[in-house]
């Protein structure tokens, strides 16, 4: 090889290190992505994920997302992508400096405040909480729930406290049984 054509070899090296692009194609099964880079497009690719260990996270670039490749070697097609870059079509979903948020493409959101202490989830469908054990909820201050209908199911239900009060109507189809009436 000349000295030029090793010059040239070098150059393109260098300049392929870090490169921003276009995601073209997501390939879910083998979590690859081809990115285009305006000129050419990318072999498929790894993209880097939270963790991938024994705990290990799920969050897929999309169609159209810009992204980082990075190519130690500055072989391109041998990168992996980092997606979540912000740009004028996809602005960040929050500007406040003490706030985690992840917000989806259905507009739901999950946000924590830490000057607040505020813990936020705002879902636009269904919310499943499932516990192989047991699910506590405890607070030193008020618990509130408010929907047009609340079911409780289960094989006993036990209200431990000094007074309850309810308001409106009651109404049971089963035995009532009271002490101390």
């Amino acid at each position: 090889m000349t000295m030029q054509a090793e010059l040239t070899d070098l150059n393109a090296r260098i300049a392929n290190l870090i490169r921003v692009g276009t995601v073209s194609e997501v390939n879910y099964s083998t979590a690859r992505v081809r990115v285009d880079l305006g000129n050419s497009k990318t072999n498929w690719l790894a993209w880097v994920s939270m963790t991938t260990g024994a705990t290990s996270s799920w969050l897929a670039p999309e169609v159209g997302e810009q992204v980082v490749i990075l190519s130690p070697s500055g072989q391109i097609n041998q990168g992996v992508v980092i997606n979540g870059l912000y740009h004028n079509d996809a602005p960040p979903p929050s500007n406040a400096r003490d706030e985690f948020m992840i917000q989806f493409g259905d507009g739901t959101q999950i946000s924590h405040l830490t000057g607040a202490k505020h813990t936020c989830i705002r879902s636009t469908g269904n919310v499943t909480v499932h516990a192989a054990e047991r699910i506590v909820i405890e607070t030193n201050e008020n618990v509130n729930i408010k929907a047009q209908n609340v079911t409780v199911t289960g094989d006993s239900v036990a209200i431990d406290c000094e007074n309850t009060t309810f308001k409106g109507n009651i109404q049971a189809t089963g035995i009532i049984s009271a002490k101390n009436i």
